[in-house]
């Protein structure tokens, strides 16, 4: 009796996402459907107590993704988000640290809502990896990276046919890699490139 081959995982989500993106080439579109996203983000990182505050580190965030539907319309869509914060300090009674850097890269599926004159709300979930570094008042590093995930929700607003203006995205934005880098909020706004 043969045993049933494998699927690699990994192969079948490339050829999904690939034919999911370059499919759309196949047919000409009076409205867009890609978008590039480019903008500046604000992460805070809560206090675990009333002892512990961050400051907010400041930094970058660029996606892009790819509706299934033209833009005016409701629909599901592919992205891939990038980022980067630096800076931002924690106190904690007579110790204190200093966030050196957090990066993240994460995808996943977002959901827009019909558009309302030139508002377009959206919601996301993403997952990937993230990274980060901390150093301690006496000199030592604390690192931490692994799994990382994202709930998202943003606004946009049409300025022209294929641009928009980020109002505003909210992040909640969890690391799993050391007690350092758990939970964010990240705010970010920017501009929106639509092809």
């Amino acid at each position: 009796m043969d045993r049933p081959k494998s699927i690699n995982v990994a192969r079948l989500v490339y050829s999904v996402v690939a034919l999911f993106f370059f499919g759309s080439f196949a047919f000409p579109q009076s409205t867009p459907r890609k978008e590039l996203n480019l903008g500046y983000g604000i992460l805070m990182l809560p206090d675990k107590g009333s002892q512990v505050e961050w400051s907010p580190s400041h930094g970058w965030t660029a996606a892009v993704a790819i509706r299934s539907r033209p833009s005016p319309y409701y629909g599901l869509g592919l992205v891939v988000e990038g980022s980067g914060s630096y800076g931002g300090e924690r106190s904690e009674y007579l110790k204190s640290a200093t966030q050196d850097y957090l990066y993240t890269i994460m995808g996943g599926p977002r959901l827009y809502f019909p558009q309302k004159d030139r508002f377009m709300p959206f919601a996301h979930f993403l997952v990937g990896y993230g990274k980060g570094s901390a150093t301690l008042r006496d000199g030592s590093d604390h690192n931490g990276s692994g799994p990382a995930f994202a709930v998202s929700g943003g606004l946009d607003i049409n300025i022209q046919s294929r641009y928009s203006l980020r109002v505003a995205q909210f992040d909640y934005l969890y690391l799993m890699g050391g007690s350092v880098f758990n939970h964010h909020f990240r705010y970010s706004a920017g501009i929106v490139a639509m092809f």
